[in-house]
């Protein structure tokens, strides 16, 4: 009898566990199920990378300019529409990647979120010499500050608070700690940098304004000011003796951007090339901040 009470004490509590495993697996793919019901997409990599640190799990985030594209450059191909389908908001910096805009305008309910608000948006610095002039109203590289980070992961967070209230608290405390990590890294790149006397940089692109006057560097060249155009012959002489003046041994070039039409001037000078990412994703392993900090680094050792 006692054996017979044991056996059934057993099947019961086994059907019990059984159970328990089952409600808890479906409760677990209802939670994944609803947290892919809101998706939001972002253009670059650093937008993504902010976005996903404040979303945690409750939203799928996508980015649409592949690694290696640049945003000057880049145009949205069919398959690159596709992954806008069922988004709610698309994060955008705003003027490098108006190549988006057409495709949102086709996709019925996506809206446009451009991250700039409260930033102090600021015009490109005069070193174009006598010729090419941006047809942007503003310098659009401001994510390479890091406290307009500060301030575009507070507008994200904004947002998806407005779109998703029932997750609000849950946003706020992941924009608090990111914060943070926006904070240690920005000390870090002080700690690095404020003890480099030679503070002047060639750079080949125009995106390291924001960059340069937070950290107290001084750009005071530039290869290409205007995107896909060539410098002409008077521009490099200008720019040549620009480097000459300011004792440049170093110039800093992108990824994502070709340097052949330089390689020539670098060589009459004697220049040394480094390569210094302003979008970074281009691993797994690569965070926004993770690449600033990167970026301080070859400064630091280049100007060094």
């Amino acid at each position: 009898m006692k054996k017979n009470v044991k056996v059934i004490f057993i099947t019961l509590l086994f059907f019990i566990v059984i159970i328990l495993c089952l409600f808890y697996f479906k409760n677990k793919l209802v939670s994944n199920n609803e947290k892919k019901e809101m998706k939001v997409a972002t253009t670059i990599f650093p937008l993504f990378d902010i976005t996903r640190n404040i979303v945690g799990d409750k939203i799928e985030v996508v980015n649409m300019l592949p690694s290696g594209a640049s945003p000057h450059t880049f145009s949205l191909r069919p398959k690159d529409v596709k992954k806008l389908n069922q988004t709610k908001v698309i994060f955008v910096i705003g003027e490098i990647d108006d190549w988006i805009q057409e495709a949102a305008t086709s996709l019925d309910g996506v809206e446009i979120y451009p991250v700039n608000e409260r930033i102090n948006l600021k015009p490109f610095h005069s070193h174009h010499h006598l010729e090419e002039s941006h047809h942007n109203s503003f310098d659009p590289h401001y994510w390479l500050s890091l406290d307009n980070a500060k301030i575009i992961a507070e507008n994200i967070t904004e947002k998806l608070s407005l779109i998703d209230p029932q997750n609000r608290e849950y946003y706020q405390k992941n924009l608090e700690s990111y914060l943070n990590e926006i904070e240690n890294t920005r000390a870090q790149i002080i700690d690095l940098l404020d003890n480099l006397s030679n503070r002047n940089m060639i750079v080949f692109h125009d995106s390291w304004n924001y960059f340069a006057d937070e950290f107290d560097l001084n750009i005071v060249g530039v290869f290409t000011p205007s995107p896909g155009k060539e410098p002409s012959p008077e521009y490099l002489k200008n720019l040549y003796d620009t480097a000459k003046k300011y004792n440049i041994k170093a110039v800093f070039s992108e990824p994502q951007l070709s340097s052949e039409v330089i390689n020539s001037f670098i060589e009459d000078l004697g220049l040394k090339v480094y390569v210094i990412d302003p979008l970074g994703g281009r691993n797994l392993q690569d965070t926004y901040l993770k690449t600033m900090l990167s970026n301080a680094q070859i400064i630091y050792q280049a100007l060094k």
